[in-house]
């Protein structure tokens, strides 16, 4: 009886420490929505991603009329498993996703909130990137 319990215990351990700890839970080929600093869960494919940052973000603020609608782009970390963490660069130009892969995946960046005004800032943390992982 005390084997058992050891047995069971033993599992239930291990079985929470496989499991990544993450903000949101994600599924592929859904649309998923991360704030800057965030990580999401594929628990079905064992992809961890993380939303790092926003290095460019020209886009054309929604109260002024540009040539070029302009783009932004999003840092995010990937890991499947306890595979190698790679960074990827996600772009959207003119509202258009571009996939990057990763592993035998594509992943974008399907829209990136909120959209610039001429009379705010964005600050770093006021960002949230909808992402998309599929096969």
């Amino acid at each position: 009886m005390r084997t058992m319990l050891l047995i069971a215990l033993a599992a239930l351990l291990l079985g929470c420490a496989s499991v990544p700890k993450a903000d949101v839970q994600a599924t592929l080929d859904e649309p998923f929505s991360l704030k800057a600093g965030q990580t999401a869960y594929l628990q079905s494919e064992g992809i961890l991603v993380k939303f790092v940052s926003v290095p460019e973000d020209s886009r054309c603020p929604s109260d002024v009329v540009c040539v070029w609608a302009g783009r932004v782009t999003a840092t995010v970390q990937l890991q499947k498993g306890s595979g190698p963490l790679q960074t990827l660069n996600l772009t959207s130009e003119g509202g258009i996703e571009k996939a990057e892969s990763f592993d035998g995946y594509k992943v974008s960046l399907v829209k990136m909130d909120p959209y610039p005004k001429s009379t705010a800032q964005i600050g770093a943390s006021g960002y949230q990137a909808t992402l998309r992982v599929s096969k």
